[in-house]
C-alpha cells in the first residue's frame, strides 16, 4: 500500500445524497498541487441516518473538514445523521475555501465484455482467468466468479481504475 501524501486542494461543493440505501453527501475538491494527476478528487461522508460505524466515520469527515473551511460545527454533530440537505447547505458556505488533504493512491480492476446481445461489467476484480472456453473472473470479496462464454465475446478489456482516497483534511 502506498504512503499517504499531502496535497493543496479547494473545497468545491457538497452535494446530498438521499438514494436507498445511501444517505450523506458526497464531496469534491480540486487538486492545485504541482504533480497530481487527477482533476477532481471524491470523499463520501455517511450520514446514517442509524448510528452505525459508517455513519461515525462519515460524521468525523464532516467535522474534519467543517474545521478546516472555519465553520462551527453543532454539537452534538449526531443531530445531522440522516440530514444530507442541511449539511450541504452548511458547506455551501464554504466553497472555493482552500484545504490540506492527505491522499493515498487506490485501484481496482473492472472487466467488461461485449457480446451482440449485452455488456457484460464485473467491477472490483481480483483476477481473470481465460482459457479457450471462457473467461473465469473473480471478485474481491468472494462470492462465485462470473463465467464469460468466449465464443460470445466480440471485445473484451481488463482495466485498472485510479483514485486518490482522502484519509484526512486539515487547514493549510
Amino acid at each position: 500500500m502506498a504512503a499517504p501524501r499531502r496535497i493543496q486542494a479547494v473545497f468545491l461543493s457538497a452535494r446530498a445524497v438521499r438514494e436507498e440505501p445511501l444517505c450523506g453527501v458526497e464531496l469534491l475538491f480540486r487538486p492545485t498541487s504541482r504533480g497530481v494527476e487527477e482533476s477532481e478528487v471524491h470523499d463520501w461522508a455517511d450520514l446514517g441516518p442509524e448510528h452505525t460505524l459508517e455513519a461515525a466515520r462519515g460524521l468525523g469527515t464532516l467535522i474534519r473538514l467543517l474545521r478546516a473551511v472555519r465553520l462551527a460545527s453543532p454539537r452534538p454533530a449526531e443531530v445531522w445523521l440522516g440530514q444530507p440537505e442541511d449539511v450541504a447547505a452548511r458547506l455551501a458556505t464554504a466553497t472555493s475555501t482552500p484545504v490540506v488533504l492527505e491522499v493515498e493512491p487506490r485501484f481496482r480492476l473492472h472487466f467488461t465484455a461485449w457480446t451482440e446481445d449485452e455488456t457484460i461489467e464485473v467491477p472490483d476484480v481480483r483476477e481473470v482467468e481465460s482459457d479457450a472456453s471462457a473467461f473465469l473472473v473473480r471478485r474481491i470479496g468472494g462470492g462465485l466468479p462470473v463465467r464469460v462464454p468466449r465464443d460470445a465475446v466480440l471485445r473484451h478489456r481488463t482495466e485498472r481504475r485510479r483514485w486518490l482516497q482522502v484519509v484526512g483534511i486539515e487547514r493549510p
